[in-house]
Parts: structure tokens; sequence; C-alpha cells
């Protein structure tokens, strides 16, 4: 009783942890299932013995968006086409059968390289081989058949992707743009932190590296937002009410984070510099650090707005009067340098290129639209 019991609560504790996580492949297998079956089926009635490339063609058709089906049945076809072509080209030619083979493979590896082909290119070379050793490389009647079951696995699969649930992936370009936003504004309260609180060297370091860390973030949900468009691309599905926002929306919200990212790295680069022993930039100082916390947190209040756009709206009020505080500060020093009877105070530099990667960073801002908006 004690393992049974044991084994119940593991289960009743690991399923509803793991369906989630299954049940965004469940629809895609299925998908490749029914392609597969059908695809094979057919092919069947017409030769039984290689029938297995139609639904090999069909499965491939659904692992991606609608239009990614079509280009690649496109490449599919055309290495299979290639890959024929070569076999036949090489056992017409060539008297020898291991010279045959070789020369298949050869060609087949050097036509497969054209980067149109993509990772699929591979497959001229194996189409080649397996045509070759099979001894079927010299009967067009066969040759035309492996071609005609291709074009049919991919038309398949095509048809299945099509129409049965076409795949939109809209929410990873959302959830990405989360996370960037995230590590963005976490970043910003952790740099007002240590300058309300004292910061060091090291300190400034890790702002730094988490700064240029940030492009990744920026670079992916750049990725997973075109993979958001390519989805809505021949998808019948994209003219339906779906909830989501349209890429178009993500685009604009990761325009605006990727400003705010390169105006974050100039003001932790400035206080980095300023930080390291050797550097001719001198040290902000403490007076300085506590004004210019209060902008820095308010710019990570703002960028938080872009995690969850419609729970957390922007403070324009906030950002209008962080914005001229801090324009105000730098015409304040710009008045009083240079001339030719007056030196700069030492850390006037620091002040500057600090000063205006904030005030780029709040303009930023007050310039955007509402992250909310998803007109």
């Amino acid at each position: 009783m004690g393992t049974a019991g044991t084994i119940r609560g593991t289960v009743a504790w690991s399923v509803p942890r793991l369906v989630p996580r299954l049940v965004p492949s469940l629809v895609p297998a299925a998908k490749m299932a029914v392609a597969a079956v059908v695809a094979w089926s057919v092919a069947r009635l017409f030769d039984d013995t290689q029938s297995f490339i139609a639904a090999y063609a069909a499965v491939f058709m659904v692992a991606g968006t609608v239009y990614r089906s079509l280009l690649d049945a496109a490449r599919q076809v055309t290495t299979v086409v290639l890959g024929v072509l070569v076999a036949f080209v090489a056992v017409l030619v060539i008297p020898w059968p291991p010279a045959e083979l070789g020369v298949a493979v050869f060609a087949g590896m050097m036509l497969g390289s054209w980067r149109r082909l993509g990772p699929d290119g591979i497959w001229v070379g194996v189409v080649a081989l397996l045509m070759v050793t099979f001894g079927t490389a010299d009967d067009v009647s066969y040759l035309a058949l492996r071609v005609g079951e291709a074009v049919f696995g991919a038309v398949v699969g095509i048809a299945v992707n099509a129409l049965v649930a076409p795949p939109l992936r809209l929410r990873a370009g959302g959830r990405a743009v989360a996370a960037l936003s995230a590590d963005l504004a976490n970043l910003l309260t952790a740099a007002a932190a240590g300058l309300r609180g004292g910061w060091a060297e090291d300190d400034a370091r890790g702002w730094r590296r988490s700064a240029c860390q940030l492009e990744v973030a920026a670079r992916h949900a750049e990725n997973e937002i075109g993979h958001g468009h390519e989805s809505l691309r021949l998808n019948s599905r994209r003219r339906r009410r779906t909830g989501l926002a349209h890429p178009s929306v993500e685009d604009r919200r990761l325009s605006v984070l990727r400003a705010l990212v390169r105006h974050t790295q100039q003001l932790t680069e400035t206080l980095a510099a300023s930080a390291e022993p050797a550097s001719t930039l001198p040290a902000t100082g403490t007076t300085f650090d506590a004004r210019l916390a209060d902008p820095v947190d308010t710019l990570a209040e703002a960028v938080r707005a872009y995690r969850d756009p419609h729970s957390h709206r922007l403070d324009r009020d906030a950002l209008t009067a962080a914005l001229a505080h801090a324009r105000d500060r730098r015409a304040a020093m710009a008045r009083i340098v240079p001339s030719p009877d007056l030196d700069p105070p030492k850390d006037w530099s620091t002040h500057a290129a600090a000063l205006v990667a904030v005030e780029r960073a709040l303009r930023t801002l007050t310039d955007a639209p509402d992250p909310a908006d998803t007109r």
C-alpha cells in the first residue's frame, strides 16, 4: 500500500505539471501522424515498395508555419529531383558500379551545398546514393514514380498543415518582449539602488555586463516576432480574433526597448569607465549619484509597462517631469563651461555623459506610443 500510495502521489503531482508542457506538441504531432497515414496509404496503391517517401515528405511539411511548408516543399522536391537526376546521369555515363556510386554521391553533395537548399541539401547526395544502390537509377519509370511520391507527400503535408489548425506563433514574441522588459527594468532598478546606496567598480562592471547581455534577449525577441509575422502569411486563422497582439504591435514595443537598451548601455559604460582606477573619466560623486537615481528609477518603472501593458500603464507625467529635470541639470552645467577664464568642474564630463544617456532614454519613452495601444 505504501508503494502504491507513493506512485499515486507522484503521478498526481507530475501529471498536472507535464500536461501543459505537452499540449503545444500534441496538435503538431497529431497532424504529422494524419499526414503520414494519408500519404503512405495513397502511395501504396501505386507502389508499396518505396511508398515511405510520400509519408516522409508529408511529415516534414507539417513541422512549421503554412508559409514555411511551401518553402520546405519546394526544397524537398528539388532535392529529390536533383538526387534522381544525378543518379540517372551517373549510371548512364559510368559503366563501373563503384565509380557510379562514388560520382553520384560526390556530385549530389556538391549540388546540395547550394545555399538555397539550406540543410535539406544533403539529401541530394543521399537520394542519389539510394537510387544507385537499389539498382534502379537507370529505370526512368521508377525514378519518375519516386519523384511523384515526393511531390504527392509534400502536397498532403501542406494541405494538412494549412487546413487543420494552421499554426499561429503569436505568443512567443510577446513573451520575449516581456522578458526583455523585465530584464531591463531589473537592471535599471539595481543601478538606481546602487547609485543611491553607494556603488563600486565591480557593481558598475556588473551593470555594464548585464546591459550588453540585453542584446541577446533583444535579438531573440526579434526572431520570435519574425516567426509570428511568418505564421500569419497564407494562414486562414489570421482573419479570426485570437485575443493576441499582432506582431506589428510587438515590433513597436521592441523598437522602443531596443533604443532604451542602447541608452542604458551608454549609461552603464559611463559609470563603469568612471569607476576604473586608470580611467581618464573622473568619478561621479555621491551627490550626483543620488540625484541621478531618481530618473533612473522613473525609467525602470516605465519600462515595466512593456512587460504587462494592460495592467501597468505609463506614467507620462512622471516621465515628463524627470525629462525636464535632466534637461535642467544639463543646461545648468552647460552655462558654466567652457569659457577662457573658467575651468570646468573636474567631474563635468562624466556628469554630462550620464545625463545625456538618461535624457535620451526618457525622451524615447515620452515620444513612444502607449505600449497598451494595439492599433
